[in-house]
């Protein structure tokens, strides 16, 4: 419940006002495709590769703590540790919360998740695994005190910490951090520019106010932020209006008017709840505009001051007073202390006897595996190769080099070899990739198959050059698809223009137009053996 009251300022205004903005656009984030299977939540760790821009991070629990876990919960069930009941209740709790977590994690919990109206804003049901981790770190501490036996208590604590360390040992290698490039404003609006799908940092406009059914042009500010990072965002104004004032702030503008008439201000902001308009310091109505989502106001004639600007709404507000609340609880003394003191149990008098003998080595047993575990790892894990830290690079099966640009190398590639593919066959390929230096291009990857004469198909029989008889680059660079002729009619004007270009006869038992193009491509192969190949694609027995 602590935790809960110390994330409320972010809780309560997500669950209360998530209905005002387009989280149904981020259909990627649909609950049903996160789920994890039994296999991943048992996975191993993955080995750190230092040449990959983005290691694999496996969705999985920690073994040496579930271990643990499963100890503490069994000693409880065979025992019932009748000296403590709270310490049994609390394991027993512990553990309910996690099965219910991991429970929650997989897909036998569909049924749960579609019954819960609010499921849709979780997104992701692996992120359940943050909090069944920390029970079961919990549960662990649980499992080595649960030990019947005092004396191999300790013992089983250094082997706990032991395998815990090298169990996330993979976890603990990362890439050297580079600040990314400083991005202004402008910089956004560019990028909105080219690709209009995205708003802001969001990948889908699923943070757009519900309010907003066609985003304005995204060039409409562009030259505002060239010349001011906090430009105004009052949008132009009828001729007989005078500006006469104006202070453009990140969440506030004011401005000072005079209008012989009454007119309508638009402003090039989004409406949100927490936006509020005074005119001569009375609160003044705002109006949304269809279908941008802008906010309008109804201003009189006459001079006046104006103030627009962006406050907390009552969610926000409440949900920051419980969380200060919350977080002022954790200095008060009395309540750290009377919740240790309720769960620290009474120990034996020959409990305590036989842990004071260990309690004056371990400070130094504990200070020595620290210490050992750091050698270890500057000395034998970050200079060599090992099962927590090796690359795929060093062996690639089919080594290549070619460069884009000095942007780019492609140093090779893999695909599984064996069973024979047919047509509809997926085949697998894994290109690799160095990057010389920080890319400044976008690049995409497409990968195209060479029958066994070396023809380069923009589609199954259609050959847009050789390469027994020129480089991939040179048939590249030379390639115009207007000129081809069998590609430029298609272009233009798909299977039917081809037909009308070359003047083919036409049948009227077509299945589809790719029946028909297959078919006009077969007359047309005596007269364009080259760009029409192989043979065999069209059913003729090559010589």
């Amino acid at each position: 419940m602590h935790a809960i009251g110390l994330g409320a300022f972010f809780l309560l205004p997500f669950l209360l006002e998530a209905s005002n903005v387009q989280l149904q656009r981020a259909g990627v984030f649909d609950y049903h495709n996160h789920f994890l299977t039994l296999a991943e939540l048992v996975s191993p760790p993955v080995s750190y590769d230092p040449y990959y821009i983005t290691n694999a991070a496996p969705r999985s629990l920690p073994w040496p703590q579930l271990g643990l876990a499963l100890v503490a919960s069994a000693s409880t069930l065979i025992s019932k540790r009748q000296g403590n009941r709270l310490i049994s209740f609390s394991i027993m709790f512990h553990s309910i919360l996690l099965a219910l977590a991991i429970f929650l994690t997989s897909r036998l919990s569909v049924a749960v998740w579609d019954s819960l109206s609010i499921a849709y804003l979780i997104q992701f049901p692996w992120r359940l695994l943050s909090p069944a981790t920390l029970l079961l770190a919990w549960l662990a501490a649980a499992g080595v005190a649960c030990l019947p036996i005092p004396k191999f208590r300790f013992s089983l604590a250094l082997l706990a910490i032991s395998s815990m360390f090298f169990f996330s040992l993979t976890w603990t290698y990362h890439d050297p951090y580079r600040f990314p490039d400083p991005a202004s404003p402008l910089d956004v609006v560019r990028f909105e520019i080219t690709d209009p799908h995205s708003v802001g940092t969001t990948g889908s406009q699923e943070f757009l106010p519900k309010w907003v059914n066609e985003l304005p042009a995204p060039d409409t500010l562009l030259q505002r932020y060239s010349e001011n990072a906090i430009p105004s965002r009052l949008a132009p104004l009828p001729s007989s209006v005078k500006l006469l004032e104006e202070h453009a702030a990140l969440t506030a503008t004011d401005f000072r008017y005079q209008s012989p008439e009454s007119f309508t201000a638009t402003f090039y902001l989004f409406y949100f709840p927490g936006w509020k308009a005074t005119l001569d310091k009375q609160p003044l109505p705002i109006h949304v505009s269809k279908p941008n989502g802008l906010i309008t106001l109804d201003l009189p004639a006459g001079q006046h001051q104006l103030r627009l600007a962006l406050g907390p709404t009552l969610p926000q507000t409440i949900g920051a007073l419980i969380s200060l609340l919350a977080l002022a609880l954790l200095f008060i003394p009395w309540h750290s202390a009377a919740m240790a003191a309720a769960v620290a149990p009474k120990p034996s008098v020959a409990e305590s006897s036989s842990d004071t003998s260990l309690i004056s080595a371990p400070s130094l047993i504990w200070s020595g595996l620290f210490a050992a575990f750091i050698a270890l790892r500057i000395a034998v894990f970050d200079v060599s190769e090992t099962p927590f830290r090796q690359s795929e690079f060093d062996e690639i099966p089919n080594p290549i080099s070619i460069n884009f640009g000095d942007q780019l190398d492609l140093i090779g590639f893999t695909y599984p070899e064996g069973p024979t593919l047919t047509s509809g066959d997926t085949l697998h390929i894994t290109l690799y990739w160095r990057a010389p230096q920080r890319l400044t291009t976008r690049y995409s990857t497409k990968v195209q198959l060479v029958d066994a004469y070396g023809n380069l198909f923009a589609c199954q029989g259609v050959v847009v050059g050789n390469l027994r008889s020129a480089s991939l680059r040179q048939i590249v660079t030379s390639y115009d698809p207007n000129s081809h002729p069998v590609i430029g009619p298609l272009k233009y004007g798909g299977p039917a223009e081809l037909v009308r270009a070359y003047g083919l006869p036409l049948r009227a038992d077509y299945l589809d137009p790719c029946h028909l193009c297959f078919l006009a491509r077969r007359q047309l192969r005596g007269r364009f053996p080259q760009q029409l190949a192989p043979a065999e694609v069209f059913g003729e027995i090559q010589p």
